[in-house]
């Protein structure tokens, strides 16, 4: 089980163009995925290979990912960039060749500058294999860092659940001793409201019999109590789950648990059993706002 909440960062160097790739990666909790990249105006060719990575790893949550592409000296990357290995590369090879040629003659920066490949524009990075693999790996690093942080945040959220889910079920266990009494405390009122009623009734008209014992089956809770415990169960392995997203499943079981507590409060319109009705949807919203957070 994982949060929706959590931040990661990458780092990559693409040595050939003496340029790091920075990955920020921030979510909080939200519906659907909500994705929103910021990526240099140069790469903008490889956003779909950067949605495909944190899509893969992520189902739900608002997630923006904010890319930056910083040359060797700390500054942003610029519309030209020299290829210094190429460079030194060159001056190399005309400073040896005039020397085995015999040929006095100095080698200027300038020269080496107009060769071909020596200064590029940085929207040819985009078509760089090296730099676009950097890009990958650091939006991975960011990805991966994001993942442990959900995942220590949804453990913490997993103890939250469990408290509440204990208390939900101690709340259940002082309901029902009250409630399974319902069908023959509602029996003996009816009974004694056709008494007070000055109702003259055979003691065994299966008429009024029949009718006394449809009323009071009304009130029987065996069902609400068994789904219950059986959405109890569900919640349990739900939030045990350590590699799938869940926070659909429990939004779904938290619907289906308040709509039996509804049921049962109906039933038991008793005011003894009204407060805990009251703690148990109370302990209720607190795990649905907990389950909020989780993807």
């Amino acid at each position: 089980m994982k949060s929706m909440t959590g931040f990661g960062q990458g780092n990559v160097a693409c040595h050939l163009h003496d340029r790091v790739f920075n990955v920020e990666i921030s979510t909080v909790n939200r519906k659907q995925l909500d994705l929103r990249i910021n990526l240099p105006s140069e790469f903008s060719s490889s956003e779909a290979a950067v949605r495909k990575i944190i899509s893969g790893n992520i189902s739900r949550g608002a997630v923006t990912v904010k890319i930056e592409s910083i040359t060797a000296d700390g500054a942003d990357s610029e519309k030209l960039s020299i290829n210094k290995h190429l460079l030194a590369s060159l001056a190399t090879e005309c400073r040896e060749l005039a020397a085995e040629l015999g040929i006095k003659q100095e080698t200027k920066l300038s020269d080496l500058l107009l060769l071909p490949g020596v200064v590029n524009e940085t929207t040819s990075l985009n078509k760089c294999h090296d730099c676009i693999a950097a890009l990958k790996q650091a939006t991975g690093k960011a990805i991966e860092c994001l993942l442990n942080m959900r995942r220590q945040e949804g453990e913490e959220l997993k103890q939250h659940l469990s408290l509440n889910l204990a208390r939900l079920k101690t709340i259940v266990e002082e309901l029902t001793p009250a409630l399974v009494r319902l069908p023959e405390v509602n029996r003996e009122k009816l009974l004694r409201r056709i008494t007070e009623a000055g109702l003259n009734i055979e003691e065994n008209d299966e008429r009024i019999l029949r009718e006394v014992v449809i009323f009071a089956d009304r009130y029987d809770v065996s069902e609400e109590l068994a789904r219950l415990k059986s959405h109890f169960s569900q919640f349990e392995h739900f939030i045990n789950n350590v590699s799938d997203p869940v926070g659909r499943s429990l939004e779904f079981v938290i619907q289906e648990i308040q709509r039996e507590i509804t049921t049962l409060g109906n039933k038991a319109a008793a005011c003894d059993i009204s407060p805990l009705v009251v703690d148990f949807k109370g302990e209720l919203e607190k795990v649905r706002e907990q389950v909020m957070n989780i993807e």
